[in-house]
């Protein structure tokens, strides 16, 4: 397979603490690694990510998207904006779907998201925010093997 490149984007935001990155191109293993970069750089409050022209993601691919989500904890919010039924059936399949919050388009996850003076969460918040504390990314760990079917929590396996 040609190594096949992904455009990343950066559009700002529309409000400030606000970012959204628009990808072109598939989420594969051979490109991957600036996204990465580019994800794990962010600081603002808020990241969309637009893969409305991605037309496929590999296992490294999601486990890229599973990586942006749980570097946006302590309060940080990640938005899917644009997901095709192909990337969808993908993350559907490597059962971590109930992570992301997905919206059809940019303007509806950013209508959801409007800051306000009065609410500390955007409307529509998902409810795995909600529930995740300090231990969230051992529970990110013990939710993927429970519905892979590992009986093994990272806590129980000894060397």
């Amino acid at each position: 397979m040609p190594n096949q490149l992904l455009h990343i984007e950066d559009l700002g935001g529309p409000h400030q603490g606000h970012r959204v990155l628009c990808l072109r191109g598939p989420l594969i293993i051979s490109n991957l690694f600036q996204f990465q970069s580019t994800v794990r750089a962010n600081t603002t409050s808020f990241l969309i990510l637009d893969l409305t022209q991605v037309p496929y993601v590999d296992s490294a691919g999601v486990g890229a998207l599973v990586g942006a989500y749980v570097t946006h904890d302590n309060g940080r919010r990640l938005a899917l904006v644009g997901v095709t039924e192909r990337v969808r059936n993908t993350m559907h399949v490597a059962h971590v779907e109930q992570f992301f919050q997905f919206y059809e388009t940019l303007k509806a996850a950013q209508e959801a998201h409007k800051p306000s003076p009065d609410l500390s969460k955007g409307p529509g918040e998902s409810s795995a925010r909600e529930e995740d504390g300090p231990g969230r990314k051992s529970s990110l760990i013990g939710t993927l093997a429970e519905s892979w079917g590992d009986t093994h929590s990272p806590q129980q396996v000894t060397s």
